[in-house]
């Protein structure tokens, strides 16, 4: 299924969202190999369920250290979560819905 998830990551010049002045929250999440990504947190992203061990899309506000994230290695636990404030983001659109980001599988999708 990681396999599969990973293989439809696709990237599109096209954006959902983009906002180049605004004051934006952010989280980055660093793992125990060091992977890191930023998104704002609201920004969906797959972890691996601890009751199932499936995946399962949670707003990255929710991530917490005891979650496992998907990367092109498999899954990895999360090290470090931070929290910041930046000026601006993209939300760039991509026929899946997925992206790579650093090796990270992150959902282009902001909110519901």
């Amino acid at each position: 299924m990681l396999h599969k998830l990973l293989q439809v990551c696709t990237i599109s010049s096209l954006y959902l969202k983009k906002i180049t002045f605004n004051i934006v929250n952010f989280y980055t999440i660093i793992t125990v190999e060091e992977d890191e990504i930023n998104l704002t947190k609201e920004h969906f992203i797959p972890i691996i369920d601890k009751d199932d061990n499936q995946i399962k899309f949670v707003p990255v506000s929710q991530v917490t250290l005891d979650d496992q994230l998907l990367t092109t290695r498999g899954s990895v636990k999360v090290k470090k979560i931070l929290y910041s404030i930046r000026t601006g983001f993209y939300s760039p659109i991509t026929l899946s819905g997925h992206l790579l980001v650093n090796n990270l599988s992150t959902s282009v999708y902001p909110d519901v």
